[in-house]
């Protein structure tokens, strides 16, 4: 990999959902790739045609490990929204994922954001049944 960019092949390329090397690195979890990527100048905050960011793809798939990575590893936008206006928080709300939603958190991911349909962190957590996580998120 490393040869093909350091060749000059383009680190930005992207494939029909223009999605990155680096996106689809962090989405199926293979962190170092992804690091090797970051180092080689590849941008860990570039959107796909959803205007997702890798941070949103690896909090989709629930590569815990990678997110802990991309949050250390990268300064991208955690109040980032998509072309839907979701947010990172929101996908970790919506498939109840606590250690995402405290990391996040602390990060200073906002938990008032709502997307263009009107749905909050809280309000996508309490529609999949994770009361829990919704208290959490409302009552932070």
């Amino acid at each position: 990999m490393a040869d093909y960019f350091e060749a000059g092949g383009d680190i930005e390329t992207t494939n029909r959902m223009e999605h990155t090397p680096f996106i689809l690195s962090t989405y199926y979890g293979h962190t170092e790739a992804a690091a090797g990527l970051l180092q080689l100048g590849a941008n860990p905050c570039a959107v796909d045609r959803m205007g997702s960011h890798a941070m949103m793809g690896v909090v989709f798939k629930g590569h815990l490990d990678t997110f802990e990575w991309i949050l250390e590893s990268t300064d991208c936008d955690v109040n980032h929204q998509n072309h839907a206006g979701q947010t990172a928080l929101m996908l970790a709300a919506l498939f109840d994922r606590k250690q995402f939603v405290e990391m996040l958190l602390d990060r200073g991911a906002d938990p008032t954001i709502r997307d263009y349909q009107g749905n909050s962190a809280a309000s996508l957590a309490t529609g999949q049944g994770a009361i829990e996580l919704a208290e959490m998120l409302s009552n932070y």
